[in-house]
């Protein structure tokens, strides 16, 4: 006993390490159930990893949904807005067109008097 005392005393640390750690496994083996325990708690860690992988895989595909949704918004507010232009054009051209005719009218009818005139 005082032979394992001075033999303890004067060990270095990477040995005093590895002899906690031998008397702890031995202390594990000799309780039933501890490396179940040990199994169940990795079980549980691994569940755990698995539920945080899979609620960030939903926030990124929410993510994305979400970018998607924004980028479709804008292409059809996009696309109302040059709609909306081609429409503005189309009256002013259609305004044009019926001024034209109107002068030309205009016109052809005061043709028509100095003609009838003459």
């Amino acid at each position: 006993m005082a032979e394992d005392m001075r033999r303890k005393a004067t060990e270095s640390l990477s040995a005093t390490k590895k002899r906690k750690e031998k008397d702890e496994e031995e202390k594990d083996q000799d309780k039933p159930g501890s490396s179940r325990r040990k199994i169940q708690k990795s079980l549980v860690e691994i569940m755990e990893q698995s539920i945080n992988v899979r609620q960030d895989e939903r926030k990124r595909e929410m993510e994305l949904k979400e970018n998607e949704l924004k980028q479709q918004q804008a292409f059809h507010s996009l696309l109302l807005q040059q709609q909306q232009q081609f429409q503005q054009q189309q009256m002013q051209f259609q305004q044009q067109q019926q001024a034209m005719n109107m002068a030309m009218l205009n016109t052809l009818s005061e043709m028509l008097k100095s003609f009838k005139q003459n």
